[in-house]
């Protein structure tokens, strides 16, 4: 179990939410099931988006289970990032007092670093591209780049977060980096360039980052340096089209 804390509250016997979206027979199943049982779905519903299953204690309760998952079942942690880190916002205050508010970043920060031990490039052939209904014979995509997005774009979103990613950003895409988060960072960069991010402030954060041109070459050459990553060089290519000069 990577995030480990605990908090100071007990296993809640009943949620007790004003305005849950799911019905007390939902939330009576998921209390049936033991800590390790619960899933994407289960967390989904305990935090959902301003309609939490219970108050602050009882959800707060499952809140270190549900930043552990997102270490594990990265397809499914996808769906419940955004909720779990407007629970950490919203409440803010009330995790400071309880003084896990503290854990909460550091597990936030090693979340993102079991996301960036790995740099896995999956190519999408021609048939593939079809399928998707994509117009080009060739895409290639890095695996859990959604999830690590996902993650910076809604500490971005919440004041009490920025620091985090400011930090996070600063510590592990220094110009002593090591290759693989050398990658990342150019795939945090593609993603500002292709994607972008809704509200003008999370685009103006983001763009602060990425501002000095020789330090994203720096990164992009130290990059090329890689050889035992399957379809590099394409990626790169690929990079090197939205690269400034």
């Amino acid at each position: 179990m990577i995030v480990n804390f605990k908090t100071p509250y007990k296993r809640p016997l009943k949620f007790t939410g004003k305005f849950s979206d799911f019905s007390p027979k939902v939330h009576k199943d998921i209390l049936k099931l033991a800590d390790e049982e619960l899933n994407w779905w289960h967390y989904q519903v305990i935090f959902h988006f301003g309609c939490n299953a219970g108050t602050y204690q009882e959800c707060c309760y499952f809140l270190p289970n549900a930043l552990d998952y997102l270490t594990k079942d990265f397809d499914d942690s996808y769906e419940i990032i955004s909720n779990i880190l407007f629970f950490i916002a919203s409440h803010h205050d009330k995790l400071q007092e309880d003084n896990i508010f503290i854990k909460c970043e550091e597990a936030i920060l090693e979340i993102l670093l079991v996301l960036l031990l790995e740099f896995d490039i999956v190519h999408f052939d021609i048939n593939q591209c079809q399928d998707m209904g994509w117009n080009t014979e060739n895409e290639y995509f890095v695996k859990n780049t959604d999830n690590v997005n996902e993650i910076i774009e809604n500490l971005v979103k919440h004041d009490c977060l920025l620091s985090v990613v400011n930090n996070f950003m600063a510590q592990q895409f220094n110009q002593d980096c090591i290759a693989i988060y050398s990658l990342w960072f150019l795939e945090l960069f593609r993603y500002l360039k292709v994607e972008g991010f809704g509200a003008k402030k999370n685009r103006e954060i983001y763009w602060n980052w990425f501002i000095n041109k020789k330090i994203i070459m720096l990164h992009f050459n130290k990059a090329k340096a890689v050889n035992n990553i399957k379809n590099l060089e394409k990626y790169l290519t690929k990079i090197g089209n939205i690269t400034p000069e």
